[in-house]
């Protein structure tokens, strides 16, 4: 899937990207893409020339975003119910409460692993920035001034 994002800063090849406006931001009342602390990251494999202010398309691989909400949400609660389970098999009688420590244990290391594992592939799963749709926009706020 494609979207389009606006380059707020390029550090060391590290270019950082703000949500930029779609089709759907008319009829969107959310303040997310608003706001400028919403930062992200992006690879520029093509070696575009970029500067702070430009408006880039990016591409997210579908399969790679279906997998990522899998491994930050249902990991995470799978290992909560798995361990929730398996304590109440293992421990004889052990009472919902000590069920339930354990599934939370269960969640935290969910959380854990899913955070070591996006962190070890943060280069494979970021988005690709593929092409420049317009040179010298500076946001502010909800509107674009071109400088």
């Amino acid at each position: 899937m494609t979207e389009t994002a606006i380059v707020r800063s390029i550090e060391n090849n590290v270019i950082k990207l703000g949500c930029g406006h779609n089709e759907g931001c008319s009829s969107c009342s959310s303040s997310f893409c608003s706001a400028d602390t919403h930062l992200f990251e992006a690879a520029n494999p093509k070696g575009l020339d970029l500067e702070r202010g430009d408006v880039v398309e990016i591409y997210l691989p579908p399969g790679k975003t279906v997998a990522a909400g899998f491994l930050v949400l249902i990991v995470p609660l799978l290992l909560f119910a798995a361990t929730y389970l398996i304590t109440g098999r293992v421990m004889n009688e052990p009472g919902e409460g000590i069920q339930a420590l354990f599934g939370i244990l269960g969640l935290s290391v969910g959380f854990l692993l899913s955070f070591t594992y996006s962190k070890r592939r943060k280069a494979a799963n970021m988005p690709v920035i593929v092409s420049i749709k317009g040179k010298g926009f500076i946001p502010v706020g909800n509107a674009e001034l071109q400088h």
